[in-house]
C-alpha cells in the first residue's frame, strides 16, 4: 500500500514538480475528517476553514517522531562542514523539536463507515464525517503539496540519510521533511490517514482557510433530526447529507442513505 512513495521520493531528487505531479495522480477522489458538532466544527463548516494541530497535540506520542538517526555518522558529516551550526548530538535535537514546533496537521481517512474512527474522532457517532475531494486542490497550492498518505510500519524510520541531505541543502527540506513525518506504528493502520502538512507561523494551529467546500457530510447513529436540520441550514444545497445507520444482515456493517433537503430518503450507500 502507498509503494508509490519511494518512487516519489527517488523522483523528488531530480525533478521537484515531476515528483508532485506523479504524487497528485494518487490522491483518492475522496477524503473524509471525523469531527464532533462543537460549535468551533460548525463554525468551520460554515466558514470553510479546517483546524490544523501541533504534533505535540495529537494523539500519538511518536507523531512526526517516528524517526531515528545515526547520531555519529550524522556528526562527523556535518560538524567539520559547520552545517546549521550542527556540533554535538544537542544540536541534532534542538534542530528537530524546532522542526516539529514550526509543524501543524490536519488529518483525513479514506473509509466513512470506520466504526473505530466513529468512537475515536466522531464522538461516539454524536458527530460527523466530512466528506472532501481534494482533488479539487489547485495542484501547486500548498496544500495540495503538503498532502500525504501515512505510513504503517512495525519498526521506526531510519532518518540518517534524509537529515544529512536536509542539513546540507535546503531547496530539498520541505518534502524530505514532510516524508520524515508520514511514519506511524503498524497499530494505527485502521486509520487509513493522509495528512496535509503545513509549515511556518510557529506550528501554533487553529483553523485555516480551505480553498474548498465539502461534497458531503455523514451524520453518526447518535445525531438527531434537529442537529442535522441545523447543520443543513449553513451548507449549499449541493453538499449531500447521509446519515448513518446499521445494515439489516449477519455482518457488523453500517450504510447511510442519503437526505433532500426536505428529509425525504434517498439512496443507500453500503460499507465499503
Amino acid at each position: 500500500m502507498n509503494n508509490w512513495l519511494s518512487d516519489f521520493m527517488t523522483l523528488f531528487s531530480s525533478d521537484m514538480e515531476d515528483a508532485y505531479r506523479f504524487k497528485h495522480l494518487h490522491i483518492p477522489q475522496k477524503l473524509y475528517k471525523y469531527q464532533s458538532l462543537s460549535e468551533r466544527n460548525i463554525d468551520s463548516l460554515k466558514n470553510n476553514k479546517v483546524w490544523f494541530s501541533n504534533p505535540k497535540n495529537l494523539n500519538d506520542p511518536f507523531d512526526c517522531s517516528a524517526l531515528y538517526y545515526d547520531e555519529e555518522f550524522l556528526l562527523n558529516k556535518l560538524s567539520n562542514k559547520n552545517v546549521f551550526g550542527i556540533a554535538n548530538s544537542n544540536d541534532i535535537k534542538a534542530s528537530l523539536r524546532f522542526i516539529q514546533r514550526m509543524t501543524k496537521i490536519t488529518c483525513f481517512t479514506e473509509n466513512p463507515f470506520n466504526m473505530p474512527m466513529w468512537a475515536h474522532y466522531g464522538d461516539n457517532h454524536k458527530g460527523i464525517c466530512v466528506e472532501y475531494d481534494l482533488t479539487q486542490l489547485p495542484f501547486e497550492s500548498k496544500l495540495s503539496r503538503g498532502l500525504y498518505p501515512v505510513k504503517y510500519e512495525n519498526k521506526r524510520y531510519d532518518g540518517t540519510n534524509i537529515l544529512k541531505m536536509i542539513y546540507e541543502n535546503d531547496s530539498v527540506s520541505s518534502a524530505m521533511l514532510f516524508y520524515t513525518m508520514l511514519f506511524k506504528h503498524q497499530s494505527w493502520s485502521y486509520e487509513k490517514e493522509w495528512r496535509i502538512i503545513l509549515m511556518g507561523d510557529d506550528g501554533k494551529g487553529g483553523l485555516e482557510d480551505f480553498p474548498i467546500k465539502p461534497t458531503g457530510i455523514y451524520f453518526g447513529l447518535n445525531t438527531n433530526r434537529a442537529q442535522v436540520k441545523n447543520v443543513m441550514s449553513i451548507l449549499d444545497d449541493d453538499i449531500k447529507i447521509n446519515r448513518l445507520r446499521m445494515q439489516n444482515d449477519e455482518y457488523f456493517n453500517l450504510e447511510s442513505y442519503e437526505w433532500e433537503q426536505k428529509g425525504k430518503k434517498r439512496k443507500k450507500h453500503k460499507d465499503r
